[in-house]
C-alpha cells in the first residue's frame, strides 16, 4: 500500500465562500477517514505564530503571512516537517477531490515523478497547483531548492525549481467539472483528480452539491 502525504492549500476564505469551504473541509475529512494510507493536512500561514510551524488535527501552519505568493513557502515547510517515510506527496487545494482508491491501484514511478494536469507557460510548462503528485525524491528536491528567483505563483515556481534540476512534468489529465452540464457528466474510475471550482458563481454554492455527489460516487459505491 502506497504511503501518501496529501497537502491541501487552505486559508480563511472570502465571507461569500465560507459555507462552501466548510463543505469542502467536511468532505476532505471524510475522504481521509476512509483512506488510512493517506495522511492529510490543511496548510495555513500565520505571521504571529510563535514557533516556526505547528501541527495538529490535520492542520499544518507555517509562520508567515497568508497570501498567494506564500503558498510555496508553506508547501515547502510542510514537506520538510511531514515527509517522514511517505512515498509520494500530493499537493492540492480545497475545491479539488481525489480518487484515492483508484490512486492505490495505479502503478506509479517511485522516483523522478512530477505529474498532474500540465499547462503550457512558455518557455516552460507547469502542473496545476490544484493537483500534483511528487515522488519522495522530487519532494525532497523541492524543499532543498537554492533557486534564487522564481515566479510568485507557487505552481509555476515549483516547475521552475524542478526544471532547473532537469526534471520535466509528466502530463496526467484532470477532470474539470462543467457547471453548464449536469451531474451525469462524471465518469468515476478514469481520473485521479477532479477540479470542482465554479468560477462563474460569486458564492460557489453549486460546488457543495457537486462535491457531495462526487464523494458518494467514489467512496460510497456498493
Amino acid at each position: 500500500m502506497k504511503k501518501i502525504l496529501c497537502l491541501i492549500i487552505d486559508s480563511a476564505p472570502h465571507e461569500a465562500w465560507r459555507a462552501t469551504y466548510e463543505t469542502h473541509r467536511k468532505i476532505w475529512h471524510q475522504c481521509l477517514d476512509l483512506s488510512p494510507h493517506v495522511d492529510g493536512y490543511f496548510l495555513y500561514s500565520d505571521p504571529n505564530l510563535k514557533s516556526r510551524y505547528s501541527t495538529g488535527d490535520r492542520r499544518f501552519t507555517a509562520r508567515h503571512r497568508e497570501g498567494l505568493d506564500t503558498i510555496l513557502h508553506k508547501t515547502q515547510k510542510a514537506i520538510e516537517v511531514l515527509l517522514d517515510e511517505h512515498e509520494y506527496v500530493i499537493r492540492t487545494n480545497m475545491s479539488s477531490l481525489w480518487d484515492f482508491p483508484l490512486l492505490e491501484r495505479k502503478d506509479l514511478p517511485k522516483k523522478q515523478l512530477y505529474t498532474g494536469h500540465e499547462i503550457p507557460y512558455p518557455p516552460i510548462s507547469f502542473v496545476t497547483g490544484s493537483g500534483m503528485i511528487l515522488s519522495r525524491d522530487v519532494a525532497k528536491r523541492l524543499v532543498r531548492s537554492t533557486l534564487a528567483e522564481h515566479a510568485p505563483h507557487d505552481d509555476v515556481a515549483i516547475a521552475q525549481i524542478l526544471n532547473a534540476s532537469g526534471l520535466r512534468a509528466l502530463h496526467r489529465p484532470w477532470f474539470w467539472y462543467d457547471y453548464s452540464k449536469g451531474l451525469d457528466q462524471i465518469a468515476v474510475g478514469q481520473h485521479l483528480h477532479y477540479r470542482l471550482r465554479d468560477s462563474n458563481d460569486p458564492e460557489r454554492r453549486k460546488e457543495r452539491e457537486v462535491t457531495e455527489h462526487l464523494f458518494t460516487l467514489i467512496y460510497r459505491r456498493p
